[in-house]
């Protein structure tokens, strides 16, 4: 679009958008490139069309009616109108291809079609249509017209359509149509402007109160291949279905519209995986009391979101009918325009919207002068994930259009399915409730049992040091121990702390620690770590949680008070004095008790057993092929599970453990050296060291597998390495868990084809002895590419939290299909796609901090504890950036230290912001957009604009946004840019500093010195 610059010469009328326009402005602004609410219809003709009248016909039409006259600009505040022109030609292409097969005549056409749909129209050129007629054989005719939705929506190209055939039988006999000029696109502006729309935004935001709008729809790839559509749509008959929801539809007293919306409602709702669900529903918006507003051409349609809180008792009848008023009463409140409603969260209001498409057919008939109409097709793009259109005929077609980058072709046409699966029970069984309704299935995620050693891990180390007594078992630095001399060692451990149920293990990362571990083992105990490298409240908080009856420690370590012995190992318990020790223990009993963040400012305790942990190591050697010949790295804190996973895997196999310093873990440098020395056949990390890992490894070396877990895993972290090293010799796996399945549950062999999409890597299938079920918040699996809870089952499940029997109930539950084994729920959201299971964040208030699973109400209890403090909350931002803001009378950076002190390091806050109260929602929630953002870590106070140019950009946000002031280092999004907010802003830049950005880019919230880097840059 352009600034205004046409001659009054040839201006017939100027005036603003009106709401549904802006809408389709800003979704086009938003997503260049991909064609969306271009229209393309074709007609079929048969007999002897006259090209030049049927130019004429079409030319008459656009001179009739003032829309099809209109090109849209920018003025100079950035509001975007549109001007309507006195005069304007639509010339119509004629291609004669009767030398062409039916196949390349079609090959030719599409292509065509795809490549101007792409480049979309120039909207600051009027006529935003387009015409051809293609001769494909003697009495063989295809027209093809193409405009912009901002010009009609569906009820007016019918009425053009009409115009045109009427002016095409009257040139075609010899007459000239002499219609008068219909009635302007103005009048329902004039409409618009006369509302008073506070009643509809009174009603609104009772309706949306306490909505959680879902960030994402669909299981695609987030992206296509070059080349191909990103849109693509098919039609479905109901065939004798249509006829049973029409008598169905008489004998409730429903409308067909009212059924058909109702399904895709429940569909989307178990899509969703959710029974608080908010849809789009569209209809014509030609107002009763506006008078001849069924003669008018422009777009008059509105969409309006109907939410329903999908209660699984209710019966299907008398729900239709309370969905039927519900919708009948929203469309009385459609004097807000959709684009002004919002509601808190990350996602849009809406990612489906549906219509039912009632409007007035064209009479097709040409016959008395020479022609028939034989066939008609239309391909529209809505922005929104998937839409459907009920679409008026005997068999009810269905049109349902969809983006591929959400839904691949296979589930959209399987959302399709399930559609009809859903009419049909609604027929058959209206009496059925909503919960009984059966919609399409994800099967779990079953893999067959495996028969692991039915021995505690002991056992199992004890085994190997009987069969390889000489094999190294464990490396730290210069010093080494067989797997007799840690057998040896960790007897003379057991027998020191024999009697006891749970011990402590204050110890730093070392060969100490893993006899230790062992030693625990033997005696019948379980550990309990307590890592020295943690804060002293942290210790104390599982010390006393755990009742401890002792602790395994080295002179110097902070020891946190308990009540059972402390043994010092140098002092109370010598490596040089060996002792035999017959071990004890069952399977079933704790091999340890690891403690993960609680919401309850608390830490969980998570007693896993014995056999946990051989169900996974034996699916580890049945996936991965562990072996003793595997070389192993320990560089975790063993109060992090995936130490579990790393020490295990050594001395579960016979193989070798090396012990990774906590400093050299930190140094990417450091730890390639130590890898490539050491000949590490196994490494475990999480993504975020791994990325800075790659660049500093010379080779792969004698790696065999590479394992990353504990967080997120990018396509961007591992191009690096399969850049270097290509996807041959080294198997990287990407790994999902929690401790209370024990570590694992998950994997995907990553490939190198993997790392070229944009969207994170599959987490991929169950473990053997694992089963994964995607469950909706009623406990039902969802369907197969919808996104529901990740919940595990099978033997690797531990059994309960430790002493939290509300919160075991509450998580822990049984299988559904295999009777007497645990279920876990994790909080984790993930869908099914075509490469395997998808982790898509977590469902609750957790989160994971740089591989650690963290959940706020542990910081935020931290921060209640200061004195100072009355209230606190704590937000993310950026994925990774925890946020703290506190009510009271404190110094942000004290509180800060305050914390740091209770807190492992990666739950510090980087900021804590002093605020008067922590707004919430009208649900109740923290309403994270009206709290301030911090400029830097530690910081609270706004940065003014420093340069002439920063002035002058935040002077023109400041204005677009009705804000007195603006810093430079504030995100445009959390200033309050909204979709209307952002095209002013583009335009305002481009036509003052001459900075031309795109849509998306606002839409990222950059902050004032964002833009003016690049505006500078551009000059």
């Amino acid at each position: 679009m352009s600034q205004h610059g046409n001659t009054r010469k040839d201006v017939e009328d100027v005036y603003e958008l009106s709401p549904i326009q802006q809408g389709l402005l800003y979704e086009q602004l938003a997503q260049p490139g991909i064609g969306i609410y271009v229209e393309q219809l074709r007609l079929e003709f048969s007999g002897d069309l006259r090209p030049r009248l049927f130019e004429r016909a079409w030319q008459l039409v656009v001179d009739r009616h003032p829309i099809l006259r209109t090109s849209f600009h920018w003025r100079k505040d950035g509001t975007p109108m549109q001007v309507v022109h006195r005069h304007c030609t639509l010339p119509l292409e004629v291609l004669d291809w009767r030398g062409l097969d039916r196949a390349e005549q079609d090959s030719r056409l599409d292509a065509s079609l795809d490549a101007e749909r792409l480049a979309a129209f120039d909207l600051s050129a009027a006529p935003l249509m387009k015409s051809t007629l293609v001769r494909r054989a003697e009495g063989e005719w295809t027209f093809s017209w193409r405009f912009s939705h901002l010009l009609m929506d569906g009820w007016s190209f019918t009425l053009a359509i009409q115009d045109f055939i009427d002016n095409y039988r009257l040139l075609c006999q010899g007459a000239e149509p002499t219609r008068p000029p219909a009635r302007p696109y103005r009048d329902y502006l004039r409409w618009w402007r006369a509302r008073a729309p506070e009643r509809s935004r009174e009603y609104w935001e009772r309706e949306l109160a306490g909505y959680e709008p879902i960030e994402r729809v669909g299981g695609g790839s987030g992206s296509v291949a070059e080349g191909e559509r990103t849109h693509s749509y098919f039609e479905r008959g109901l065939g004798d279905l249509a006829a049973r929801l029409t008598e169905l539809a008489r004998a409730e007293q429903l409308t067909l519209a009212t059924l058909a919306q109702g399904a895709w409602l429940l569909v989307l709702g178990r899509y969703l995986g959710r029974a608080d669900v908010a849809c789009g529903v569209t209809m014509a918006h030609r107002p009763r009391d506006l008078v001849g507003a069924e003669t008018i051409l422009g777009p008059m349609v509105a969409t309006v979101p109907i939410r329903e809180r999908l209660v699984p008792t209710r019966v299907l009848r008398s729900w239709l009918r309370d969905f039927g008023r519900h919708v009948a009463e929203a469309s009385e409140y459609t004097d807000v325009p959709l684009a002004e409603l919002s509601v808190p969260g990350d996602g849009p209001l809406l990612q489906s919207s549906v219509s039912y498409e009632n409007v007035p057919m064209p009479n097709f008939e040409l016959s008395d002068v020479g022609a028939k109409m034989v066939g008609l097709s239309y391909d529209g793009r809505p922005h929104y994930p998937i839409t459907m259109v009920i679409m008026p005929g005997d068999e009810m077609p269905l049109r349902v259009m969809y983006d591929r980058r959400a839904f691949s072709d296979e589930l959209a046409r399987q959302f399709a399915d399930d559609l009809v699966s859903v009419l049909t029970q609604i027929v058959d069984r209206p009496e059925l409730t909503l919960d009984e309704l059966v919609v399409g299935t994800t099967p779990a995620h079953r893999e067959a049992a495996l028969a692991g050693p039915r021995e505690t891990l002991h056992a199992t180390f004890a085994r190997h040091a009987a069969e390889t007594p000489d094999a190294v078992a464990v490396v730290s630095g210069d010093e080494s121990l067989t797997y007799a001399e840690l057998d040896a060692w960790s007897d003379t451990i057991a027998a020191a702390v024999r009697g006891a149920a749970r011990v402590g293990l204050c110890l730093e990362r070392g060969i100490d620690l893993v006899a230790s571990m062992i030693g625990v083992m033997k005696a019948g105990a379980c550990y309990v770590p307590l890592d020295p490298a943690y804060p002293a409240a942290h210790l104390a908080g599982v010390a006393g949680d755990a009742a401890l009856d002792a602790v395994l420690t080295t002179e110097g370590a902070p020891v946190p008070p308990h009540p059972g012995r402390t043994l010092v190992l140098g002092v109370d318990v010598h490596r040089n004095a060996p002792a035999a020790f017959d071990a004890v223990g069952e399977p079933d009993a704790p091999a340890y008790l690891l403690y993960t963040s609680g919401s309850t400012g608390t830490p969980k305790g998570v007693p896993v057993s014995h056999r946990n942990v051989q169900s996974l190591l034996a699916a580890g050697r049945e996936v991965f092929g562990f072996d003793a010949r595997d070389t192993w790295t320990f560089a975790h804190s063993f109060a992090f599970d995936y130490s579990v996973w790393e020490i295990w895997g050594a001395l579960g196999n016979g193989g070798t453990l090396v012990v990774v310093p906590a400093a050299t873990a930190r140094d990417p440098r450091a730890l390639a050296a130590l890898v490539d020395a050491a000949g590490v056949t196994v490494l475990s990390q999480t993504p975020a060291v791994f990325e800075h890992l790659v660049p500093e490894l010379a080779g792969p070396g004698a790696l065999r597998r590479v394992f990353l877990g504990g967080d997120r895993l990018e396509p961007a972290v591992l191009r690096p390495w399969f850049d270097r090293f290509g996807d041959a010799g080294v198997e990287v796996y990407n790994l999902y868990g929690v401790t209370e399945s024990t570590v694992v549950s998950t994997y995907h062999l990553v490939t190198a084809e993997d790392v070229h999409g944009d969207r994170s890597l599959p987490i991929g299938r169950a473990l053997p002895n694992q089963r994964v079920y995607l469950l909706d918040d009623q406990g039902r699996q969802v369907p197969r590419g919808a996104a529901g809870e990740l919940c595990v089952a099978g033997q690797a499940v531990a059994a309960c939290y430790h002493a939290r029997p509300s919160l075991t109930r509450e998580r822990f539950d049984q299988d559904p299909l295999v009777a007497g084994d645990r279920l876990y729920r994790t909080g984790d959201r993930a869908e099914e796609t075509e490469a395997g299971l998808r982790f898509l964040g977590r469902g609750d208030d957790q989160v994971k901090i740089r591989g650690f699973r963290v959940e706020p109400g542990e910081i935020e209890a931290a921060l209640r504890a200061h004195p100072a403090v009355r209230t606190a909350a704590v937000v993310v931002r950026g994925g990774s950036r925890v946020i703290g803001y506190v009510v009271g009378d404190a110094d942000p950076e004290r509180l800060r230290a305050f914390a740091a002190a209770r807190l492992p390091e990666h739950m510090v806050p980087a900021a804590v912001v002093v605020v008067e109260s922590i707004p919430t929602t009208p649900g109740g929630k923290i309403d994270v957009s009206a709290l301030p953002v911090p400029d830097a870590p530690g910081a609270s106070g706004r940065v003014a604009p420093r340069t002439d140019l920063e002035r002058a950009i935040a002077a023109t946000v400041a204005d677009v946004l009705g804000l007195g002031e603006v810093g430079v280092l504030d995100g445009l999004g959390d200033l309050g840019l909204h979709s209307i907010g952002a095209m002013r802003l583009l335009a305002r830049m481009r036509a003052e500093h001459h900075l031309d950005l795109a849509l998306p880019y606002l839409l990222d919230s950059p902050t004032v010195a964002d833009l003016a880097r690049a505006a500078g840059g551009g000059r």
